[in-house]
């Protein structure tokens, strides 16, 4: 039965998961002209009513000066009134990914389980536990990552950093270039920290945190370097167990061990090459990190028919300029395998057919244009232990030329990698030419 009930007699309904009712001008001057054709549903609430189906229709009807509207009564639990909004919205294809994940939520604290869930609405229970923990995330922010570009797959890495602040702080680079820079550095310190935390919990059950060698509780003391942990390491420094006291600084990149006494051997050279090993590893992290950011495009990219001539042009030049060499050099048949994900290429070559021709030709490319050993960086040894030096590197520069000719948007921690702003690296002073 349709009744004709005042527009302000009818509240909103406050689990509605569509919050944002979109652009109502064209429905509200529909409504003025012809009034409100289909009936909202609402239910009985205090001394009026709550629209369940219809939100769009009462605002609109509101806005234009309708004073009162078509509707359906029904006397529905909250639970039913949720299932029908949740239903009416998904079926016109109305809600956003964070509303649908308010929705969803509400159906879990109403009760409902997951199954049930995935059931009533047609959606993977997959799809329903991904959707619900996008709720844990900023939602402004979440908003404006997806207003950017953001997409489900790469918000569902977020879940890949346990920490809940530095997952938001990730989100805010959510659809930028960033993202992927940003994420891997994340999970990459979580990583560290884990392995860390757990030698360091080893370490401290032999040896006493000091905050500087020669120093324990504010007196000087005596001693020795005897060996160091980073979290490049895979062996934790074991107990000596012999009288000697132990101690150990916390070093930006893991921990320095010291002995109490006298050397009887240089052990400042030894502290200084440990320092130095480090400082190496750290840098050679930071190229491989940069290198997997543009292995990462490169396996995921799909735009042939825009780029395959430039890259099947740039495949060919790369072969002429092998060929013209005095002998003609090995191919990498292991790192193609590994660019294009194919397990023992050389017992597998069958295996390329399943490729499109210019994307193994792509991939063919980056194995003679790239590596992950690939820096802008030069090793000096001086008086005081090794240095690095910044040193324009050519050849990366022109594989970056290429790679943002076919899309490629490299990310800041590159752009500062190529530039040489990189920790432990030196820029060359530049002196003035003297006329």
């Amino acid at each position: 039965m349709i009744n004709l009930i005042k527009t302000d007699a009818i509240v909103n309904n406050e689990n509605n998961p569509r919050h944002d009712l979109g652009d109502l001008v064209e429905l509200r001057d529909s409504i003025a002209k012809n009034g409100v054709l289909q009936p909202l549903t609402v239910v009985p609430y205090l001394d009026g009513y709550k629209v369940v189906i219809g939100h769009r229709r009462l605002e609109a009807a509101k806005q234009a000066g309708i004073e009162e509207v078509p509707c359906i009564i029904e006397n529905w639990t909250e639970e039913e009134q949720l299932n029908v909004m949740m239903m009416e919205n998904m079926l016109r294809e109305q809600l956003t990914t964070y509303e649908e994940a308010k929705g969803f939520q509400m159906m879990l604290d109403l009760g409902k389980s997951v199954e049930q869930i995935a059931d009533e609405t047609g959606f993977s229970q997959t799809t329903v536990r991904n959707r619900t923990k996008l709720l844990s995330l900023d939602e402004k922010k979440f908003k404006e990552s997806v207003a950017r570009g953001a997409t489900l797959s790469d918000l569902s890495k977020l879940y890949l950093i346990e920490d809940e602040h530095m997952r938001n702080a990730v989100l805010n680079s959510a659809g930028t270039n960033n993202f992927e820079s940003k994420l891997n550095r994340a999970i990459e310190e979580q990583d560290r920290a884990r392995k860390l935390a757990t030698a360091e919990l080893s370490i401290s059950t032999w040896a006493k945190k000091i905050e500087k060698s020669g120093m324990v509780d504010g007196e000087p003391v005596k001693m020795h370097f005897v060996t160091s942990y980073t979290y490049y390491q895979d062996k934790i420094p074991q107990n000596p167990e012999d009288d000697k006291a132990y101690y150990y600084t916390v070093e930006a990149c893991g921990f320095y061990i010291y002995q109490e006494g006298v050397a009887e051997r240089d052990t400042e050279e030894e502290e200084r090459r440990a320092r130095a090993k480090a400082i190496a590893e750290e840098l050679s992290s930071a190229a491989k990190s940069c290198y997997n950011l543009r292995l990462t495009f490169i396996r995921n990219f799909g735009n042939f028919r825009k780029y395959g001539k430039d890259i099947m042009t740039a495949f060919m030049q790369a072969c002429l300029r092998d060929m013209a060499r005095t002998s003609w050099r090995s191919y990498n048949l292991d790192m193609l395998g590994d660019v294009l994900g194919i397990d023992n290429l050389n017992d597998n070559l069958d295996a390329l057919n399943d490729f499109k021709l210019e994307q193994v030709a792509l991939a063919m490319l980056t194995v003679y244009s790239d590596s992950d050993a690939a820096c802008t960086w030069k090793t000096s040894w001086q008086s005081d232990g090794y240095h690095y030096i910044y040193e324009q590197n050519d050849k990366l520069l022109a594989w970056y030329a290429f790679l943002t000719s076919i899309g490629y948007q490299p990310s800041t921690e590159e752009v500062d990698f190529l530039c040489g702003n990189v920790n432990h690296v030196e820029k060359p002073v530049e002196t003035e030419e003297v006329a």
